[in-house]
């Protein structure tokens, strides 16, 4: 609604010499578009209009503006990789939103409704923008952390092609492969437009020191710009056997947890890294935190229901999202758990059970690939080599990508399914700023 009013009354302000609206209420119109790729596109209309939208001052409010009124649906991308192959595309699921943002000057291809549609062509958005060579490690916001080799890492907005490269990781962490390290990122960006940060590298091998079991790690924060040493006190008997990278929501990091069990690659929980808790130091002088283990839910059921092939999470909202996806007496059938953190110690809340509408081809299996980050009634669901939009209200699908790469094919798409990683990048209405950076 605000570009729209923006476009007709530019279009008045450029053709008609009589006075326009007064400059404060200018400013509330132009604060209320959706993005600054908007701004960009208002600020060529006229030199005022550019030097407004030009004035740190008014970039301050559009921000405060934006953190304070957040929109319902941020634009984003879902890209799924398979793991360790985290720098080649499988699929990328593109939002309806991210479609206009990417060309704000053109009208919507599509006159359809759906909020996520299929990206036109095999390439991808984002890893066409990215390093050669680097490996998508975890994101946050419209932020991605990189892998650059053994131990270098970067921060990379894909929208503004904005990199920075951290410093060397400690030689302790050199020795361990990426496939040994589970990475997370978590941000945001203040009422300045200033952009906070921390990474954290953890090693998936669990050390026994004195009574403790213990995950080394570091951290990096862009307040002290170094490295340190973080490590995780796991709880005692909880089962960190593997873990999945981590995934990051309202600064708390989520890792799916699992392990070889009667000949299944079991989920066993939920691992939680809480980095506002308190830090401790340990007999060496090492900081350490320490993580928690969430259970999966009562009704989730053993053996083969906690198959990897099963089960898959995600946040919604910023909020823990649980899913399961078995077939029983021919029918599939899909459950949705959501995280409750009203109490003391998270539980589990089921917000959604109910047999699936369509069947795959032949015996192949179904897998949920992704949830969408803004709508608790949409998953995104592999059948065979498609990838389907899900709404549980209709019920009804939609295909909204197609797998490809140079190691699949329609006869290996069910052995892969266990390795499907989804990476999810919201857009925010002013993109990440990265700072001291060196153009892509």
């Amino acid at each position: 609604m605000a570009m729209a009013i923006a476009k007709k009354v530019a279009k008045s302000e450029a053709s008609d010499s009589r006075p326009g609206l007064p400059e404060d209420e200018w400013e509330e119109v132009l604060l209320r578009l959706p993005h600054r790729r908007f701004l960009i596109h208002c600020s060529t209309v006229c030199k005022r209009w550019k030097l407004r939208i030009g004035n740190p001052n008014f970039s301050r409010r559009y921000v405060q503006f934006h953190n304070h009124h957040r929109p319902l649906h941020h634009p984003y991308s879902i890209l799924s990789t398979l793991r360790p192959y985290t720098h080649k595309q499988v699929a990328e699921i593109v939002s309806k939103k991210f479609k206009n943002l990417r060309k704000p000057s053109l009208p919507s291809s599509s006159s359809s409704s759906s909020s996520s549609s299929s990206s036109s062509s095999s390439s991808s958005y984002v890893l066409d923008s990215l390093p050669s060579t680097a490996k998508i490690m975890a994101t946050c916001r419209d932020v991605l952390l990189l892998s650059l080799g053994k131990n270098r890492y970067a921060i990379f907005n894909p929208l503004t092609r904005k990199i920075l490269r951290l410093p060397y990781t400690p030689a302790f962490v050199e020795i361990y492969r990426d496939a040994d390290r589970s990475c997370g990122l978590v941000c945001e960006v203040n009422d300045d437009a200033e952009l906070s940060y921390k990474v954290v590298v953890i090693i998936k091998i669990l050390t026994q020191v004195g009574e403790d079991r213990v995950l080394e790690g570091v951290i990096f924060c862009s307040e002290s710009l170094e490295w340190k040493r973080l490590n995780w006190q796991v709880p005692p008997g909880a089962p960190f056997f593997q873990m999945s990278n981590l995934t990051s929501g309202n600064g708390v990091l989520y890792s799916l947890l699992h392990g070889n069990h009667e000949g299944y690659d079991r989920v066993t929980g939920i691992g939680i890294f809480n980095l506002s808790l308190d830090v401790r130091l340990d007999g060496n002088g090492i900081e350490r935190k320490r993580c928690s283990f969430l259970k999966l839910p009562g009704n989730f059921g053993d053996g083969w229901k906690r198959s990897r092939t099963k089960v898959s999470y995600g946040l919604v909202k910023g909020k823990l999202r649980l899913s399961q996806l078995v077939k029983v007496n021919q029918t599939w059938e899909l459950r949705i758990w959501a995280g409750n953190s009203a109490a003391e110690e998270m539980t589990w809340d089921m917000i959604n059970c109910q047999n699936l509408r369509f069947e795959p081809a032949g015996n192949s299996n179904l897998l949920v690939a992704g949830f969408d980050p803004s709508d608790g009634e949409v998953v995104f669901i592999l059948c065979n080599n498609e990838i389907h939009k899900y709404k549980f209200a209709q019920p009804s699908s939609k295909r909204v990508a197609k797998l490809s790469g140079p190691h699949l094919s329609q006869n290996s798409i069910d052995q892969y399914m266990a390795f499907v990683e989804p990476f999810v990048i919201e857009y925010p209405p002013w993109p990440s700023p990265i700072s001291e950076v060196t153009e892509v």
